[in-house]
């Protein structure tokens, strides 16, 4: 038979670690996607979240960015906060708007964490890395390449092939005939 776990129940033994506070120390970014309360406060609604601070290895956060986009706008503020890491590697980060905004962590190594939300406006996951704060001092320079792709709207056919001269750009649209055929889901 196979199984999880023991008979003998009691306590499930820590996780190894190491950890401290002075593991998040530097400037670290969070990339997160979730759902939240809207900003009308009507409906919740998916956002993701883009945030920058700065840990100073003994509690402190300096949030130097933090790019909220959701329906209705982005909203972006600065402010201070805490934090503290355990052993393991598990941890908090408290940053302190009106209300107070509360992260989980779990620190994959110095570098990098898992990051999740649940408060009473909103619930999100996603993860944090630390920045190279060197690889800022210059702007990039050299020939860059952007391509835009133009998705049909809902019951627009693709357009026609372009002229032989251009190149085709294909979208998803283009590929994906069972979805032209279904309505898209209800909000």
């Amino acid at each position: 038979a196979l199984g999880c776990g023991t008979s003998g129940g009691g306590p499930i033994p820590p996780l190894p670690g190491g950890y401290s506070n002075a593991s998040l120390q530097g400037q670290y970014v969070i990339a997160q996607t979730g759902i939240g309360v809207n900003q009308a406060g009507a409906c919740c609604d998916p956002f993701s979240e883009t945030i920058i601070f700065t840990a100073d290895g003994s509690e402190n956060l300096n949030i130097t960015v933090d790019d909220f986009d959701q329906v209705g706008g982005p909203f972006r503020d600065h402010t201070t906060g805490t934090y503290h890491i355990n052993r393991d590697g598990t941890g908090t980060l408290i940053f302190n708007y009106s209300t107070q905004s509360i992260y989980a962590i779990t620190m994959i190594d110095d570098n990098h964490f898992y990051v999740i939300e649940q408060d009473f406006f909103a619930t999100a996951s996603g993860f944090g890395e630390k920045q190279d704060t060197a690889a800022f001092s210059a702007a990039p320079s050299g020939t860059f390449v952007f391509k835009a792709v133009r998705v049909p709207a809902w019951g627009e056919s693709p357009s026609p092939a372009a002229p032989s001269t251009a190149p085709k750009i294909f979208s998803l649209w283009d590929f994906c005939p069972r979805a032209r055929r279904s309505p898209p889901p209800s909000p």
